[in-house]
C-alpha cells in the first residue's frame, strides 16, 4: 500500500518550485491578462516653398480598437472564493497635426520654428480589466480600461548649420 504522505514529500521533493499555496496560485491565475490593439493611421503632408521660407505641414489620422481580458479573483479567510474572466472593449481617434516653418539663413545654415502634437498610450497591463478583492487584507486592486492616452502639444525652436564634410551641429528650445 502506497502512504499518501510519503508520495507527497517524495513528489514535492522532485519538483520543488512547485506551488503548493493554494492562494498564492489563485492570486497567480489573477495575474494573467491578454488583449489586442489595433491601430489604423493615415498620414497626409505637404511641403511649400517661398524663396528663403520653407513651409512642412502634415495630419496623421489614428482610430485605435482594443480589447483587454483579465481575472478577477475573491479571497476570503486566506482562501480563494473563485477567480472569473472579465473583458473590456474601447476604441477612440485622435488627429496629430504637425506644421514647420524652416527660414534658410544661409546655403547650409536653417532656423526652424515647429508644432506637432504626439501621443503617450498607458502600459498594456495598467488597462487590463483585472481585479484582485482581498478581504483579509480588506484591499482591493484593479486595472483601469477606461485611462485615456496622454495628448501633448509640442513647440520647437532650432538653429542648425550643416558642415560640408562633416555633419551638422544644432541647438534648440522645446515645451511640450
Amino acid at each position: 500500500m502506497i502512504d499518501v504522505d510519503d508520495a507527497r514529500t517524495a513528489y514535492y521533493a522532485r519538483y520543488p518550485n512547485l506551488n503548493k499555496d493554494l492562494a498564492r496560485y489563485a492570486l497567480m491565475q489573477t495575474d494573467w491578462y491578454g488583449g489586442q490593439e489595433h491601430i489604423l493611421a493615415a498620414y497626409a503632408m505637404t511641403e511649400l516653398k517661398f524663396g528663403f521660407l520653407t513651409v512642412l505641414s502634415g495630419l496623421r489620422i489614428e482610430h485605435t480598437l482594443a480589447e483587454y481580458e483579465g481575472r478577477e479573483g475573491l479571497f476570503r479567510d486566506g482562501q480563494s472564493r473563485g477567480v472569473q474572466n472579465t473583458r473590456a472593449t474601447t476604441d477612440y481617434t485622435h488627429f496629430f497635426p504637425n506644421a514647420q516653418l524652416l527660414f534658410h539663413l544661409g546655403p547650409r545654415t536653417n532656423y526652424r520654428l515647429a508644432y506637432s502634437r504626439t501621443i503617450g498610450r498607458p502600459n498594456f497591463n495598467l488597462l487590463v480589466p483585472y481585479r484582485d478583492w482581498n478581504f483579509d487584507r480588506e484591499s482591493v486592486s484593479y486595472g483601469n480600461p477606461d485611462l485615456k492616452p496622454m495628448v501633448s502639444e509640442n513647440l520647437d525652436m532650432l538653429i542648425e548649420h550643416y558642415f560640408m564634410n562633416v555633419g551638422q551641429i544644432s541647438a534648440g528650445i522645446f515645451y511640450k
